[in-house]
């Protein structure tokens, strides 16, 4: 599953980066241990893996929680349970999500925890927030996969990797460098300087 911040909080994240790490994990967390002990969606508590990229494939700030989850938990008599094809509604896992970081952002706000940028005032802030509401966030759940392996390393690349392989760099010419990256919308490889 994939849990992203949606992009008009991204000045808000620059002036309080922890704040908004804890928040999204809790968030994240939450949200899925909560659905799926619910009898509708399994009774059961999953594993998890969870971690937070910063950056998009363009190197663009684009904060996410990429989290794994076991097709399955345990159940309250200790029992394993599969969740079968499907593991959560996505509309109804996006909404739960939505709600914990909006209110965790709230009660941040109201316990002088959040930071507002400069020229940010409380109204703001509040305005935002609502417009939010009536926005779809993206939260992805992926196709299930047959073993875990192959997504353990994908994540475990990105931790001890960073965001960029240097085989990405293609050129420098003093003041810009050229990068490749693979662009997900039109499904091919594409450059770009910065």
């Amino acid at each position: 599953c994939i849990f992203t911040l949606p992009h008009e909080y991204l000045a808000l994240w620059r002036y309080n980066e922890a704040l908004f790490t804890r928040l999204l994990f809790r968030a994240s967390q939450e949200s899925l241990l909560e659905l799926l002990a619910d009898r509708k969606y399994g009774s059961i508590k999953p594993g998890l893996l969870m971690t937070l990229h910063t950056w998009g494939r363009r190197l663009n700030l684009h904060p996410h929680i990429h989290c794994l989850v076991t097709a399955g938990g345990v159940t309250g008599s200790k029992e394993w349970r599969a969740v079968g094809e499907y593991l959560l509604p996505g509309k109804v896992l996006m909404q739960l999500y939505r709600g914990k970081v909006q209110a965790f952002l709230k009660s941040a706000l109201e316990q002088g925890e959040l930071v507002l940028p400069p020229g940010f005032s409380e109204h703001a802030f509040f305005g935002l927030r609502r417009s939010l509401f009536k926005k779809p966030w993206s939260v992805r759940i992926e196709e299930r996969y047959e073993h875990g392996k192959g997504v353990m390393f994908y994540l475990a690349r990105y931790c001890r990797g960073g965001p960029l392989n240097p085989e990405q760099l293609k050129r420098w010419s003093g003041s810009r460098v050229e990068m490749s990256y693979f662009d997900h919308r039109k499904k091919r490889a594409a450059t770009q300087w910065l």
